[in-house]
């Protein structure tokens, strides 16, 4: 019986393209050594084609590292890896991170009350890129809204500009690879009501969406992550009289809601809660919240609307921390697979794997305040 031939370049290419496909993203530096192999090997991986096919076979975008808010008196923004990538700055002065999203990073200055009117940069770690408002390469103008005061609230996101075109580009897997356009939307109240601008990098400009609409709230004054589920944004927001609530806001109808937060887990709580929105594993809009070494998770059963506001509650599940220190809860990731909650004790921040339940050193530092998880593929 004839032997059966060997197989052609393209097949040989074929094969171990499918090879390298099952190389966990988690870890970029093990698709570099595989491109030290040999020269077949390295221009396979370096292929643009391959990269776009690793991506679609993998679907969710691995977490790199963290970006985490120091003291909000000091403003200095840092990126702590939680792999073998590394991005040229990892510390940022006099910079504080307001939000991360599909590959990029908010970043702005100084404190919403300060009457600075060009207070952001957009910045891609990968690429290690910033698009700010500089006087020799103009990027983001200046804000349209000038007239701050200290009793101004604000709040902020950055997303691709197809987030609120139901997912255009593949659920943002490649958007920031292909250097696709990104939006920044800037929310917040002032003495008269509330506003809404949105600077779109395809148009190089703000549009304002919102200016009279009263909101009987106020953003925090230190960042707090905000929540992206389908189509609306989700951030949350203070009453003097009712405690926290969320402001939902659409992105597509550029209509604002606000939806009740869950009550109190137990009556005999010792102090402020500390909060956090976060999705379920259904994709619903979660909530989750801690009181002393117990974390307490809310599931929606379905999204409010302006005529369904009373929608209520549901408690899903209740974890004890392994820690006998009070905890707080000062971020949340979701990469479609994995969901993890990061919880900040006096020994520093930890990350907790909710479906596992293993808990993971992000820093000893504990005067992180807000981590942002930074999820994106690396390019090779």
């Amino acid at each position: 019986m004839a032997a059966a031939p060997p197989p052609s370049p393209l097949q040989m290419d074929d094969l171990i393209e499918e090879v390298l496909f099952r190389v966990p993203p988690e870890d970029p530096l093990t698709l570099v050594r595989a491109a030290l192999i040999n020269k077949r090997w390295r221009r396979v991986i370096h292929d643009p084609g391959f990269r776009h096919r690793f991506r679609t076979f993998h679907r969710a975008a691995p977490m790199l590292g963290v970006l985490c808010n120091s003291n909000y008196v000091t403003y200095k923004a840092q990126f702590i890896p939680i792999c073998s990538f590394r991005p040229p700055h990892a510390i940022m002065s006099d910079t504080n991170v307001v939000d991360a999203r599909h590959g990029r990073v908010l970043l702005h200055t100084l404190s919403w009350g300060s009457g600075q009117r060009k207070p952001f940069a957009v910045w891609d770690p990968v690429k290690d890129e910033i698009r700010e408002y500089l006087p020799e390469t103009p990027r983001l103008p200046e804000l349209p809204f000038s007239r701050y005061h200290r009793n101004d609230s604000a709040s902020a996101a950055v997303l691709c500009c197809t987030a609120n075109n139901n997912g255009g580009c593949d659920d943002h897997l490649h958007c920031c690879h292909d250097d696709g356009p990104f939006l920044v939307v800037f929310i917040g109240t002032f003495s008269k009501g509330m506003f809404v601008y949105t600077y779109s990098s395809r148009d190089g400009a703000w549009s304002q969406h919102v200016s009279s609409q009263q909101l009987d709230a106020r953003f925090p004054d230190t960042v707090v992550p905000n929540l992206l589920l389908e189509n609306s944004l989700h951030f949350i927001v203070f009453n003097d009289n009712h405690g926290a609530k969320i402001l939902k806001y659409d992105l597509a109808t550029r209509d604002t809601s606000m939806i009740p937060t869950p009550p109190p887990p137990t009556t005999d709580s010792r102090g402020p809660r500390s909060i956090m929105l976060m999705t379920t594993g259904e994709g619903k809009l979660g909530f989750g919240s801690t009181e002393e070494y117990w974390v307490y998770l809310w599931s929606r059963p379905q999204q409010a609307t302006l005529e369904e506001a009373d929608v209520g509650w549901e408690l899903i599940r209740v974890i004890e921390l392994p820690t006998v220190l009070p905890a707080s809860l000062v971020g949340f990731a979701n990469n479609g697979v994995n969901r993890t909650l990061f919880v900040r004790t006096t020994n520093g921040v930890y990350a907790l794997d909710l479906k596992s339940l293993r808990t993971r050193t992000i820093s000893k530092n504990n005067g992180f305040f807000c981590v942002f998880p930074y999820m994106c593929f690396y390019p090779f």
